[in-house]
Order: C-alpha cells, then sequence, then structure tokens
C-alpha cells in the first residue's frame, strides 16, 4: 500500500486498465495502485523556475512521495538524443506548459538523433529530473526486435549514461562521409504504418545523405497522415517554410513531426514509395514513385550508374 506506480505519459493519452495490466501481469496489477499521469490537472505543482526560464509544473503526487524509482527504455531520440533516464520526469509527469516549452527547443542545431551534448532539450530534461529529486533509475537497453540487451540501475544519470553507451553500440553506426543517395524503409508494419511514424525512418536518414542529395523511404502508410494535427498542418501549408515559421511561433504536439519534415525537405530530396494517395505525397513536398525500380532509374538518370548510397533497412530504428 506504500508502492505507487505513476503512468508517466506525458503529453500523450492516458493507459486503459487492460493495457496497464498487460504490461505489469494481473498479480502486479491486482496488488498495487496505478495512477496516470495528467499534463493538465489544475493542481499541478510548481517547482519554480529552470535555467532556460522555463517553469517547471510537476505531478501533484510527487510533493507526496518519499522515494523515486525511474523507469524505461533506452533507444535513441529523434531531439532529446536518447530515451531513458530523466525523460521519465520530463515529459513524464510534467505539465502541458512545461514538457511543450521544453519540446519547442526540437528547433536548436545540436536537438538530433544520438546527440545530448549541447542538446538543451536534454539539458533541460536533466535539470528537471535532478530538480524533482529521482532516488534510483532502472532502464533497460533493448535492440530492434525489443529484445532487453542489457539492464542498468543506480543514480540517474551514471545509470543512464551507461546504458547510453550500450544503445550507441547497439543503433549508431559511424560513417566516413556522407552519401548522394540513401534507401530507408521504415521497418514494415507497424512501424510504417502512417507517415507520422515512419517520418523516424527519413529523420535517421537524413543524417547520412548529402545536402541536396536525395533520400528514397519505403513506406506503405496504409493509414495515410496518422494523426490528426500532424495532417492538419501539412494540409494548410503551401511550402515548408510555412510550417517552419509556424512552430517557432507556437510549439504544438503533432505540428512537431511536421516541422521535421519540412525541415527535412528544405535540405534534401525525398522519394517516397507508398500506397499513400500520390496527392497527399505530393501535399508533404515529396516525388511519388510507384516502385523502387522507378526510383532507381531516376537516380541512375540523375547522379549516374556508380552512385554512393547508403542502405537504412530498418530506419526507423
Amino acid at each position: 500500500e506504500n508502492i505507487i506506480f505513476i503512468i508517466a505519459t506525458g503529453i500523450h493519452r492516458s493507459d486503459s486498465q487492460e493495457e496497464i495490466k498487460e504490461m505489469f501481469g494481473e498479480n502486479i496489477f491486482s496488488a498495487y495502485k496505478f495512477i496516470n499521469h495528467d499534463c493538465d490537472n489544475p493542481r499541478q505543482k510548481d517547482l519554480g523556475k529552470l535555467r532556460s526560464g522555463n517553469n517547471l509544473w510537476v505531478d501533484p503526487i510527487v510533493s507526496d512521495i518519499d522515494f523515486i524509482i525511474t523507469t524505461g527504455v533506452i533507444v535513441p531520440h529523434y531531439f532529446a538524443g536518447f530515451s531513458g533516464g530523466r525523460k521519465s520526469i520530463l515529459p513524464g509527469i510534467c505539465g502541458r506548459k512545461t514538457i511543450e516549452a521544453n519540446h519547442a527547443q526540437m528547433v536548436h542545431h545540436n536537438a538530433r538523433a544520438g546527440n545530448f551534448k549541447g542538446n538543451p532539450v536534454h539539458e533541460e530534461m536533466q535539470e528537471a529530473a535532478e530538480k524533482v529529486g529521482v532516488d534510483f533509475n532502472i532502464n533497460v537497453v533493448t535492440n530492434e526486435h525489443h529484445e532487453i540487451i542489457e539492464i542498468v540501475a543506480g543514480e540517474l544519470y551514471k545509470s543512464w549514461l551507461r546504458g547510453v553507451e550500450v544503445c550507441k553500440k547497439i543503433y549508431l553506426c559511424p560513417i566516413k562521409q556522407k552519401a548522394e543517395v540513401v534507401i530507408a524503409s521504415a521497418g514494415g508494419y507497424p512501424k510504417d504504418i502512417n507517415v507520422y511514424q515512419a517520418q523516424k525512418a527519413l529523420e535517421n536518414a537524413c543524417h547520412a545523405v548529402k545536402p541536396g542529395g536525395t533520400v528514397i523511404l519505403l513506406a506503405e502508410c496504409t493509414e495515410e497522415y496518422g494523426e490528426a494535427t500532424f495532417e492538419k498542418w501539412i494540409e494548410e501549408a503551401n511550402t515548408p517554410d510555412d510550417i517552419i515559421k509556424r512552430l517557432k511561433n507556437k510549439f504544438v504536439l503533432g505540428g512537431h513531426k511536421a516541422y521535421v519534415i519540412a525541415r527535412a525537405v528544405k535540405e534534401v530530396e525525398v522519394i517516397l514509395i507508398s500506397s499513400l494517395p500520390q496527392d497527399k505525397i505530393r501535399k508533404l513536398f515529396f516525388i511519388p514513385m510507384e516502385s523502387i525500380s522507378q526510383a532507381l532509374n531516376y537516380i541512375k538518370d540523375k547522379y549516374g550508374e556508380d552512385f554512393q548510397a547508403y542502405i537504412l533497412p530498418s530506419g526507423n530504428t
């Protein structure tokens, strides 16, 4: 009765009772109390200002807790560098305004996958976790098949750093130079169920392609755009700059994925091979193509027969 599980949902929807039961098992679910964090709870506790000037609003239950244990998974994250560790606190149990102010810093050039040095999103997350006061951390590092490769535990930051080093060996691949072309698959279902999910593969591909180069993205996208706000931002934009200016003016969840796409197409050419209707592909500022053969013929015409390329078979990870 003295142990409470807080589902650190951040800005996302609450988990259902069935989802929690499936996650933890019947025995644990029936023996302990589970609470979904609500980022819009009017009783949030104000822990003061962070160095950025943003206010740190957290779940009111934090003031009633004597010992905080954080858990999570460490994988690359497209603007926080890596998940896990401090993300259990921010965004995990923070208020909407705090989360949105933090995520708005994703426009910084250091806010990218695999990097936390000089990354303002990460730095503020870590500061928030220290201010809340985490007593113990347990994180796992998983591979692309969601198999546990390593378990790290101990002081929050030190244990997280150990996990990050393992994560780098699994997910990061050093390259000597960027290529003219990157061919990236989102990794099949469910990673390519919609553009909102498949966007991760484009983001990863952009790290390996030369400025002005071409990314060939393979993603089925049977659920099309996949998220209402994201779709609205795409449909309302006439140019990539429209989206970029809109997010810099005000961070909106869903719109942030449109921003990532807009930023990408400003730097590289993107070909999408998908079941998505061609008009919707063009609204993304992508070039629609029917097959990989058609795309490769286009590439050969553009770059010649001996073009340089990288292939990402599981681009989302």
